[in-house]
């Protein structure tokens, strides 16, 4: 499995296309804002030949979800996002930080703890880490721990928040 990592928004968040020998591949945590960024993608999936296929959600919080509409668009992707976790304060969050938000008009699978999903010659584990969400999530790809804002490089994530 081969892995890159944008860094996307005001806020720098992680979004990764993650992929395997097949060339499909999916897009965990789209938080890409602006054609400028939707562009890298589409940049780097037409270089690298790669076919999208799903979109993986760690969580639903607006940074991590700000460019959901776009890729959705783009290549016609359905979504996976844990079923104790919501996007609809994301919309209140960008009006008070003055961004654009774009409800998600494409499927929305749940999913839960120790769930299974494939994509390529590829199987990944959902590993339900609720704290900084109510359906935090993250994803084990092969010994690779996609964690979203679960867990951060010196410790774990934040708390705090709402939920």
């Amino acid at each position: 499995m081969e892995i890159k990592t944008f860094y996307f928004n005001p806020l720098r968040e992680c979004c990764y296309l993650a992929w395997d020998d097949t060339r499909e591949c999916v897009i965990i945590d789209p938080g890409n804002y602006g054609e400028r960024e939707l562009q890298r993608i589409k940049d780097f999936v037409a270089d690298n030949q790669l076919k999208p296929v799903k979109i993986l959600l760690t969580h639903g919080h607006f940074d991590h979800v700000l460019g959901l509409e776009d890729v959705h668009r783009t290549w016609q992707l359905e979504a996976w996002l844990h079923d104790q976790d919501i996007l609809v304060r994301s919309s209140e969050w960008c009006i008070q930080l003055g961004l654009s938000w774009q409800p998600f008009t494409g499927m929305i699978h749940d999913i839960a703890d120790g769930d299974i999903i494939t994509f390529g010659n590829t199987t990944l584990q959902v590993l339900a880490t609720p704290g900084h969400t109510p359906g935090s999530v993250c994803y084990e790809i092969e010994g690779e721990l996609f964690t979203g804002d679960t867990v951060f490089e010196y410790g774990w994530g934040r708390t705090d928040l709402p939920g």
